[in-house]
């Protein structure tokens, strides 16, 4: 690559590529050497805290779980129609409201259809994507109106792909990428998420947008990933294409908000402003990267960490 992470910090590039798991990494910072705590565990029952001297904060439990224990309802859309049991969902032609906490099995296809989850601001839905193919003409095809936080998990081997029109709503509240949410939301899984987005951003979360595991394909008009507080990525695979950036944060005024954590994962960025940027802070403890980026690989606003598991082209 013609230019690795153009900053002023001379970075000294370990060549081994940080496996899939959990991290388990002595951060460097300004050349001290500082050990964050104890190694994390991947269990399930257990949170997995940020090994980060820069930034605070964890994948919950309920982050990492990645199977309905008691499953909701199921939900299937069918081109004109959608087939649903259980209770907790409400359907008005292809649109299909979540209006009750719990797990949601999704699959199907419509080529004008939509999510909408509507819940109280103190309770979780968990989806489990199971082969969808959503496209919505007028609107995110996924939209979180509100919840305190929602997972989406990839099912082993689907893929499962969202996309939009060019023309959305115009309202204050109305939103601006394919998939978009008011609150937390969460990826995982170890299946594939193809996101198409014509008009906006691709994912957009107003709070902390998290990625435990999985395959993502992005393609938006403007930002590929953006969450407001904050993007944090335990491991994934991801290919990004962006009319601007790549992956974003930009609340400003918290130092513990407008943030980027990476602990590991592949990551193919394209885009036509930066690969990654970072209002606050940008920790970035493992992976590999590949960066075709118009602007800057990365762009840290605030303060910064490249770790020895770093490795890129």
């Amino acid at each position: 690559m013609k230019r690795l992470f153009a900053l002023s910090l001379i970075l000294c590039i370990a060549f081994l590529l940080i496996s899939c798991g959990q991290p388990d990494i002595t951060t460097t910072t300004t050349g001290t050497n500082t050990n964050s705590g104890t190694t994390p565990t991947t269990d399930v029952e257990q949170s997995i805290p940020y090994q980060s001297a820069l930034i605070s904060g964890k994948f919950s439990k309920f982050d990492l779980q990645d199977t309905c224990t008691s499953g909701k309802g199921y939900i299937e859309f069918q081109g004109d129609s959608v087939q649903c049991t259980g209770t907790g969902v409400r359907v008005e032609g292809t649109k299909v409201t979540i209006f009750e906490a719990g797990c949601y099995t999704v699959c199907g296809q419509s080529n004008n259809g939509q999510i909408i989850v509507e819940i109280n601001k103190l309770e979780k839905v968990h989806l489990v994507l199971q082969g969808i193919t959503l496209r919505c003409e007028d609107s995110a095809p996924l939209w979180v109106k509100s919840a305190d936080k929602v997972s989406v998990t990839l099912k082993e081997g689907t893929v499962n792909t969202f996309s939009d029109g060019t023309t959305f709503g115009t309202s204050v509240d109305a939103p601006n990428a394919t998939i978009y949410a008011k609150d937390s939301l969460t990826f995982n899984g170890t299946g594939k998420l193809v996101v198409l987005a014509n008009l906006h951003n691709g994912i957009d979360c107003s709070n902390d947008l998290k990625f435990i595991s999985g395959t993502y394909e992005i393609t938006a008009k403007n930002n590929a990933l953006k969450g407001n507080d904050a993007v944090a990525i335990l491991s994934a695979h991801m290919t990004i294409s962006a009319g601007k950036d790549g992956i974003k944060s930009d609340t400003v005024g918290d130092p513990q908000k407008g943030v980027v954590y990476i602990a590991g994962g592949t990551f193919i960025i394209t885009t036509m402003d930066d690969g990654i940027q970072a209002e606050s802070a940008l920790d970035l403890q493992g992976g590999h990267f590949t960066f075709y980026c118009a602007g800057k690989d990365i762009n840290p606003k605030g303060q910064y960490h490249i770790g020895d598991g770093v490795t890129s082209n």
